[in-house]
């Protein structure tokens, strides 16, 4: 209701790998690595218009689920290394 109010973009963000630093039934924190991934701003410009009646307050929380979750699904972990497949970055530039 907040974003359809102040039209503000919205920035979806998932945190990767809290499974295994806060173990299930486990008091004791483990050490781990954890990844914060953010995705591209959205807009909801087709549903300003409709204010905040509950349809339109139901398809925004869709929408911003659907990134969150597109985000978790491109970016897992599996075994402690990322899913994504690696690529080595481009060579720097020698100095002029």
């Amino acid at each position: 209701m907040i974003v359809l109010k102040s039209r503000a973009p919205v920035v979806p963000a998932a945190i990767i790998g809290t499974d295994r630093v806060l173990r299930r039934h486990s008091p004791f924190l483990h050490f781990g690595r954890v990844k914060i991934v953010y995705g591209k701003p959205m807009m909801f410009d087709d549903l300003y218009d409709r204010g905040t009646d509950r349809e339109a307050v139901e398809e925004t929380g869709r929408r911003i689920m659907h990134a969150i979750a597109s985000l978790v699904e491109k970016h897992k972990w599996n075994n402690g290394q990322p899913i994504i497949p690696f690529t080595a970055p481009s060579p720097k530039r020698p100095c002029d």
